[in-house]
C-alpha cells in the first residue's frame, strides 16, 4: 500500500503542504482553486486509502461521519471532510501507510509562497476592517435614531468572516445568532452585535479584570480577580500552574445525527482547540427541541471568535454564550 502510486493533484498538493501550512490557509487555497468534482473525487480516494491504511496497521480508529455533500456549499463541506481525514491520519501517524500521491498535470497544483501567505493575511485584515465598519455604521445609526426618532435606523447584515482581529474583547459587547422572522423553525438567520449598558466605573475596571471561570465580572469587589501579566522569568515569586481563560458556548439546532465526536472533528478541522464538549439541552421551542441536538462547548477564550464565526456554520445553527446559573447563596 505504501509503495502504491495514485494520481491526484489535490492530494499531492495537500500532502506536500500539510505539515508547513495552517488548516485555514490550506482550506482557502483548495476551495478557490479546485472544482467541486475534483474535491469529491479526491475525498473518495483519500477515504479509501485511509481505511486501507487503518486495516494494514491493525488499529481501531473511529472515522468521522462523512456524508456525500450536496447543495451550494458542497465544495467547502467536502474540503472540511478531506481535512478531517488528514487530521485523523496525522494523529494516528498513518502518512507512511498511504500511497504516494502524484500529479499528472502540474498546472492543477497551486503554488504557495510568502506572497500568497501575505495576501491571505491581508484579506483577513480587510475582512476585519469591514466588520468594524459595520459595527460603526450600526452604532452611528442607533445614535442618529436616538437624537431624531423619526429617522430610520440603517441595518446592514454582517457578511465578513468573524476573525480574532475583528472580535476584540470589549466589555459589554456580545455576538449571538437570532431568527429574523420570529419563527424558530425558519431558515433566515442573521448576526446581531450589541453592546450592553454598564456603569462608567465598571467599564474602566473591565480592561484589567476578568472572571476565572468565563462568567462576566460583577460590580462587587468580592467577585473580581486580577491576573498577573508579567512574563519575566527572573521573578522570585511565580505562579504554580498555568491558568487558561475559557469561553463556554452553547451550540444549538444541530441535526439529530450530530454527535460529540463529529462536532469535535468539525472544530478540529477548523483549527479550533476544544477543551470540553458535552451534550446539552436545546433551547428551542417545545416540539422542536426533540428533533435537534445541542452541545456545551468549552474553548480557550482566544478561540471564541473562531467558534462564533457565522461563516463556519450551516444556515440555521444557533450560537450563544453559555448561561450560567446564578448562585443563590451569593458565594
Amino acid at each position: 500500500m505504501a509503495g502504491e502510486i495514485v494520481i491526484s493533484e489535490l492530494l499531492c498538493f495537500l500532502r506536500k503542504n500539510y505539515d508547513t501550512q495552517s488548516v485555514s490557509q490550506l482550506k482557502a487555497v483548495i476551495v478557490n482553486f479546485y472544482s467541486d468534482d475534483e474535491l469529491m473525487a479526491s475525498k473518495e480516494i483519500l477515504l479509501k486509502a485511509t481505511m486501507k491504511a487503518i486495516e494494514a496497521a491493525s488499529i481501531s480508529v473511529d472515522l468521522p461521519r462523512l456524508p456525500r455533500r450536496q447543495g451550494e456549499k458542497k465544495g467547502k463541506q467536502t474540503t472540511d471532510d478531506i481535512l478531517k481525514l488528514m487530521a485523523v491520519i496525522d494523529e494516528r501517524d498513518l502518512f507512511d501507510a498511504l500511497p504516494r500521491f502524484v500529479a499528472e498535470d502540474i498546472s492543477r497544483i497551486p503554488y504557495i509562497n510568502a506572497d500568497t501567505s501575505s495576501l491571505i493575511s491581508m484579506m483577513r485584515k480587510m475582512e476585519a476592517f469591514e466588520q468594524r465598519m459595520i459595527i460603526v455604521e450600526q452604532s452611528v445609526g442607533k445614535l442618529s435614531h436616538s437624537v431624531s426618532p423619526d429617522l430610520p435606523v440603517p441595518v446592514r447584515q454582517a457578511e465578513s468572516t468573524d476573525t480574532p482581529d475583528s472580535c476584540p474583547n470589549v466589555p459589554g459587547t456580545s455576538t449571538q445568532v437570532v431568527n429574523t422572522d420570529g419563527d424558530s423553525s425558519g431558515s433566515q438567520w442573521t448576526t446581531v452585535v450589541g453592546r450592553g449598558v454598564r456603569n462608567k466605573a465598571s467599564v474602566q475596571r473591565s480592561g484589567n479584570v476578568e472572571s476565572s471561570n468565563g462568567r462576566n465580572s460583577t460590580a462587587g469587589s468580592t467577585a473580581r480577580k486580577i491576573f498577573g501579566t508579567k512574563s519575566d522569568g527572573n521573578s522570585t515569586v511565580t505562579s504554580g500552574v498555568p491558568i487558561i481563560q475559557k469561553s463556554v458556548i452553547h451550540i444549538d439546532n444541530l441535526h439529530f445525527d450530530c454527535t460529540k465526536d463529529l462536532l469535535n472533528d468539525y472544530l478540529l478541522a477548523a483549527d479550533i482547540k476544544v477543551l470540553t464538549c458535552h451534550p446539552a439541552r436545546s433551547w428551542l421551542r417545545e416540539g422542536e427541541k426533540e428533533q435537534v441536538t445541542a452541545f456545551r462547548v468549552c474553548v480557550p477564550a482566544s478561540e471564541r471568535c473562531k467558534v462564533m464565526n457565522p461563516q463556519l456554520w450551516s444556515e440555521g445553527v444557533v450560537l450563544r454564550d453559555w448561561k450560567f446559573k446564578k448562585n443563590i447563596h451569593g458565594r
